[in-house]
Formats: structure tokens, C-alpha cells, sequence
């Protein structure tokens, strides 16, 4: 693989990760309080993620690669990043089919989740009923 490196973007920077979302045909939107990270490769941004404090831990959203660049390691490379630079525990909903991804980043699939990450998974689930919770800390 060419030079990947992984950068925080500032809170300025945040429309350039909307921007990402964008041009992926992607719904996501960050908000102001997100940390949001890229994946580039040569220089060019293939992959973002965000952390998303949500009542005392973080939650793990809108992780995206670009499709030529899936299955290289990437977006591996990216989530364990940003898991690293967490101080709080992290939250993930996911759908099944990339439930043994998160698995073999050290994630833990849980069954009891505190109020505030069961009220969002629930909301959740209203249009994407199979999500699951899994937690890494």
C-alpha cells in the first residue's frame, strides 16, 4: 500500500468530512462536538471516522472507506487509531455483517448497555432493526 497516514481533523476542518460523506453518497453529517479522524493515502482522504460523546463514553459512527481502498487494512488502521486516542469506553452499533470486523479490533458485543447508549440504540433500530451493540475498553 502507498503512504497511509491519519490525521484528527480541527473542529474548523468538520465540513471537510461532511464533504467525504457527501461524495460517498452518504447521509452522515458530523456535529461540532464529534472528533473526527481521515485516513489518507498519498495524501488523498479515503476514509473517516468519529467519536461522538454520548453520556460519559463515546460513541463510534460513520466509519467509511472508499470502495477501491476496502479490505487494505484501512479502515482497520483508522478504528484502531481513534480507539486509541479515547479516554472514555466506546460505544459501536453495527450491522451483523460487519459484526467479526469489529470483533477483531478488540470490540466485545454486549447485551446490557447503560440508559444513555440503550436509548440510542433503540432509536436506532426503529429504521435499521438488526443493529448490535459492542463495546470496546
Amino acid at each position: 500500500m502507498a503512504s497511509l497516514s491519519i490525521e484528527a481533523l480541527s473542529a474548523q476542518a468538520l465540513p471537510l468530512a461532511d464533504r467525504f460523506y457527501r461524495e460517498q453518497g452518504e447521509k452522515d453529517r458530523c456535529r461540532r462536538h464529534d472528533r473526527v479522524w481521515f485516513a489518507r493515502i498519498d495524501g488523498r482522504a479515503v476514509a473517516v471516522a468519529r467519536l461522538s460523546p454520548q453520556g460519559g463514553a463515546l460513541l463510534l459512527r460513520g466509519v467509511w472507506v472508499v470502495l477501491e481502498c476496502r479490505r487494505l487494512g484501512v479502515g482497520a488502521a483508522l478504528v484502531s487509531e481513534v480507539i486509541s486516542q479515547a479516554k472514555e469506553p466506546v460505544w459501536c452499533f453495527t450491522q451483523p455483517d460487519l459484526m467479526a470486523w469489529y470483533l477483531s479490533l478488540g470490540f466485545q458485543q454486549v447485551e446490557s448497555l447503560p440508559e444513555t447508549q440503550a436509548a440510542m440504540l433503540a432509536a436506532y433500530r426503529r429504521s435499521r432493526s438488526s443493529l448490535q451493540a459492542l463495546r470496546y475498553s
